[in-house]
Order: structure tokens, then sequence, then C-alpha cells
């Protein structure tokens, strides 16, 4: 998948924890930049982050997938720098996409995630440039805002994302609206999502807007 869109994400990093953290997931839709990664059907994810006390970051996620080019599995391989300026929280991240068993898919891309904390919430700027590589000779832009709003004081908080990436696709746009509630180590998410990606086969549903659940736990 992230051949074709790319490419969140990806993304942000998804654990956030200590020096090191894990995490297990599972989501009734894989979906990355709005587009289904699995077929509209439930993947199961998993995470391992480290983290140093002078801002180096490291890990790899890995999720399941519908068939990519004989690859049923993304390995996500990533590594960067973190660093607080001002009121900003900045991470640059350098991503391999990696397919086992798939056929020149796998890909890579750069990331700017800026992270920015205004009292009655948050928000997420994520900028990623992936350039022209062995499956895409054009380069990738994506670039996504995401709000973070809590509903009331310990309870689940509203999130908005409005994504648009140009390059491998042209002009696609995402957007999905929510809620997610964390319980100590456990998160709940339910978020509808929605793009103007139609995909090369005309049968496709993978761009088909829909609500997307998921469980999380982190260790």
């Amino acid at each position: 998948m992230a051949g074709l869109v790319l490419l969140v994400v990806p993304s942000s990093l998804r654990a956030q924890g200590g020096p090191v953290s894990a995490e297990i997931a599972v989501v009734s839709d894989y979906r990355f930049r709005g587009v289904s990664a699995s077929e509209r059907g439930p993947a199961l994810q998993g995470s391992i982050d480290a983290r140093s006390s002078n801002g180096f970051v490291a890990g790899i996620w890995a999720s399941t997938i519908a068939d990519y080019h004989g690859s049923n599995v993304e390995l996500d391989i990533y590594a960067g720098v973190r660093r607080k300026l001002g009121g900003f929280d900045i991470t640059l991240t350098a991503y391999g996409f990696v397919y086992p068993g798939g056929k020149r898919v796998n890909t890579y891309d750069f990331e700017a995630l800026i992270i920015r904390d205004f009292g009655v919430g948050s928000s997420e700027t994520l900028i990623a440039v992936a350039p022209g590589q062995a499956n895409s000779r054009r380069t990738n832009l994506y670039i996504a805002e995401t709000i973070a709003i809590p509903v009331w004081h310990d309870g689940p908080a509203a999130r908005a994302h409005l994504g648009w990436e140009d390059g491998m696709v042209h002009s696609k746009w995402d957007m999905s609206f929510g809620v997610i509630q964390n319980f100590d180590a456990f998160q709940l998410s339910l978020m509808y999502v929605v793009t103007n990606y139609a995909g090369h086969d005309q049968a496709s549903t993978n761009g088909q807007a829909g609500l997307v659940g998921s469980v999380r736990v982190k260790f």
C-alpha cells in the first residue's frame, strides 16, 4: 500500500512512553491516509519503540495487510530525533516501508511531525516527503493537520484530521472525525474516514468511506 499512495505513514510515532515501549492493536480496518490496506477488513498491529534521553527515537511497527504484490505484512522501520523548541515538540524521522515477499514495493520517506499544545487541546502537523524511487519516479508529498480536544476532564477526546497528498497520486485528500478514549494502558477509538481516492481498479472499495474502530494496549 505504501508504494501506491505514498507514502503515513505513516505517520506520527505510534507509541508514546518510557525509554522502551510496546503496543498491540486490533483495528477493524487498517487505513493509511484514508485508504484501506486491508481491503476493509480487520488487521492486527504491533510496535516496539526506543527513546533516549538525548532525543533519539527508533522503532519498528508492523501490520497485517491484504495481498500487496505477494506480501501480507507491512513493516515500518524508523529512526529520528525529537526536540522541543518553544511551545513546539518536533520530531524528524526517516521511514523504511518493507513488505516481506513483495516484489519491488519497498519504499522510504522522510517526515517532520510538529506537535503543539494550546491549552484546551493539541494539534499535530505532519509533512512527509518520499523522493522518486524504484516503484515511482515522482516525488510524493503528504501534508496533514490533526486536532484533538478533550470533551470533558478524563473523558474522550474529539479528533479531526485533514490530509492532502500529491505525487504518486494526484491531489488526493483524506479526512477523519471521531473520538478517542484512554483507560491507563488501553485506548479505544472510533473514527469515520473518507477520501476522494477511487483506486486504479474500478471494483475497488478501499477508498470507500466508513467507520473504523480500534483497541490498543500499551506496555
